[in-house]
């Protein structure tokens, strides 16, 4: 794993300057151009428990909503199980045992 130089876009965002490579974060780094290159990492800080969040917005917000604050907004058509997370939810829901059940 070659170590390449980080640069830091003003919105706090990662991108590498290096050919592809794997991170000790596991973030795999492009090797498009630069002009092309993905963001690697964007990080926010839990204002509850400190925890650095990597990812969007969304990420923060998922975890304060499940961590903290114990809200499962996203319930199975199926079977009414609630998540935290639409993701979880919709990958619940395409293994529901409920799925091919009918409904009363």
């Amino acid at each position: 794993i070659s170590e390449a130089p980080i640069s830091t876009r003003p919105s706090g965002v990662l991108i590498s300057e290096a050919p592809i490579s794997t991170r000790p974060s596991g973030v795999l780094i492009s090797e498009a151009p630069i002009s092309a290159r993905r963001w690697v990492a964007q990080q926010s800080t839990c204002s509850y428990c400190g925890k650095v969040v990597l990812g969007s917005q969304t990420h923060l917000r998922n975890h304060v909503n499940a961590v903290h604050l114990k809200l499962k907004p996203y319930s199975c058509i199926h079977c009414q199980k609630s998540f935290a997370v639409k993701n979880y939810r919709n990958l619940h829901e395409s293994r529901c045992p409920y799925r091919n059940k009918m409904h009363n």
